[in-house]
């Protein structure tokens, strides 16, 4: 009879912990769409996670599978409650439909390990050749220049509004106003250090698509002392 009672108190422990496992659910599901978005525009898309189990959902171990994406999410989410998983794609050099991973680990006992594949197609409207610039040798107070070409491969014109830098050392100024589609823009820029060491700035060149209204152009340099 002990034994008997015994064994009923083990099996009714152990469906109690069954029933009190997390359980997680990704709203948007596994294989989300972003849909169109477009070059040089970096994308924030935050996707929902729900605990339908009966105990605190833990979340681990956040990671992407390339340097083109971040991701973060909540690290504890409580029994019917919800949390955010965070995801920042750079498109940077891609173009066309493209697909990337997040992952993640819970402890979910059914799911330990999350996989999401998310889907974008990337639209270019305006070619940029390069898309970076860089000065490897400027010399402090002696300007350098570099020159960014910017090709409309759309079918309506662009007008420059204004080109914005991240450093007073850093300027640029377009031969046109105006690109017409198939037409071309050349954007100067002008680095003129005022201290020795390495540089990172951006060039942000403010145009009227409303697909594409900012194009940011990366600079990196390193200047040393003029030469004697």
């Amino acid at each position: 009879m002990k034994g008997l009672v015994a064994a009923l108190i083990l099996t009714m422990a152990a469906a109690g912990s069954v029933a009190a496992q997390p359980k997680i659910v990704v709203a948007e599901g596994l294989k989300p769409d972003f849909g169109e978005i477009f070059s040089s525009a970096v994308i924030k898309r935050s996707l929902t996670l729900l605990n339908k189990g009966k105990d605190t959902l833990q979340i681990s171990a956040v990671s992407a599978s390339c340097g083109c994406t971040s991701v973060s999410s909540t690290d504890r989410i409580a029994p019917g409650d919800t949390g955010r998983l965070n995801i920042t794609f750079n498109p940077h050099g891609a173009n066309g439909k493209v697909t990337k991973g997040v992952s993640f680990d819970t402890n979910d006992p059914l799911n330990k390990h999350i996989h999401v594949n998310f889907m974008v197609e990337i639209v270019k409207v305006v070619d940029v050749d390069p898309d970076y610039l860089t000065f490897p040798s400027a010399q402090i107070d002696s300007p350098s220049t570099s020159e960014v070409t910017l090709k409309n491969i759309g079918t309506d014109s662009i007008h420059i509004f204004r080109i914005l830098s991240t450093s007073e050392n850093l300027k640029g100024v377009s031969n046109k106003m105006a690109i017409a589609p198939d037409d071309e823009a050349t954007v100067t820029c002008t680095f003129t250090p005022k201290e020795h060491g390495v540089f990172r700035g951006n060039l942000s060149i403010k145009i009227d698509s409303r697909k594409l209204p900012v194009i940011d152009v990366r600079v990196f340099g390193f200047a040393k002392a003029a030469n004697k």
